[in-house]
């Protein structure tokens, strides 16, 4: 999984580092014919050539800013990276929906928030389990997931130059060439379309998790009620959180087969 991750940071930082690029470029273009640089094709192409290994230098060392994108503006998406790790956990716990031992988490307090991301961490964590790294499916997502990032930075980046440009023209305070309101109809167009890809990314961010779950519940539906006890954490049992199996209630585990709790130290 550790190759897919880089090979999924390196094509969002390339694809990033062009697009800004491409941005700057047209920046350059507006910024000459609104007479605030001079009409120089060399000098231009090094100043733009020094912003771009800036640019390019700011991406590598600040190249996961797209997971801030996501737990920002990825909220207003149809799916993000959260709301796709609530779905695994509330689709995996399906079978201890009925249990009367369970912990209500939507009455929130400060022991009950903690629980919840410990439970989160574990299932996740189970999932993964069940999803080897040269999963069909797991392939998939890892390409949706860098289309979805990608498109994220297109918005972020085509949004700020877009600002930037207009504050230039307008603080400007002369008349402009209909070529440079060319440029900003080209800024103001490039943020729609990175808005429109980018619904179009987190919408397909759900099939190959819903694939996945689809096949855990299915086919590996014996080996999940078997290994849920284990790494559900929902019981206290003298001030310590511990496995649901550990706390001599589970439902999931036959009566007959229900371990003493010092048997099942892991």
């Amino acid at each position: 999984m550790a190759d897919y991750i880089m090979q999924m940071k390196k094509e969002i930082r390339e694809k990033t580092a062009y697009f800004i690029s491409f941005n700057l470029f047209l920046l350059v273009i507006l910024l000459v014919n609104i007479g605030v640089l001079p009409n120089n094709i060399v000098s231009n192409l090094s100043l733009l050539s020094s912003i771009f290994v800036a640019g390019f230098s700011i991406l590598t060392f600040a190249g996961d800013f797209y997971r801030f994108l996501d737990k920002t503006i990825g909220k207003c998406c149809e799916y993000n990276v959260q709301k796709i790790s609530l779905y695994i956990v509330k689709e995996l716990t399906k079978p201890c929906s009925g249990c009367e031992f369970d912990i209500d988490f939507d009455n929130i307090n400060q022991e009950n928030d903690e629980l919840r991301k410990i439970n989160f961490s574990k299932i996740m964590d189970l999932f993964y389990k069940f999803i080897p790294p040269d999963h069909t499916e797991r392939e998939r997502s890892f390409a949706y997931f860098t289309d979805y990032y990608i498109t994220l930075n297109y918005l972020v980046v085509s949004l700020i130059f877009l600002v930037i440009s207009l504050v230039i023209v307008l603080s400007a305070g002369k008349t402009k060439p209909n070529f440079v309101w060319g440029i900003i109809m080209v800024y103001v167009l490039m943020v729609i379309f990175s808005a429109l890809l980018c619904r179009r990314y987190s919408h397909m961010l759900i099939y190959p998790t819903k694939s996945q779950i689809q096949e855990i519940l299915t086919t590996k539906r014996e080996e999940l009620l078997e290994l849920l006890p284990k790494y559900r954490i929902c019981c206290k049992k003298q001030g310590q959180l511990i496995p649901c199996y550990q706390s001599g209630k589970c439902p999931l585990i036959p009566k007959e087969r229900k371990p003493n709790e010092d048997k099942h130290q892991d």
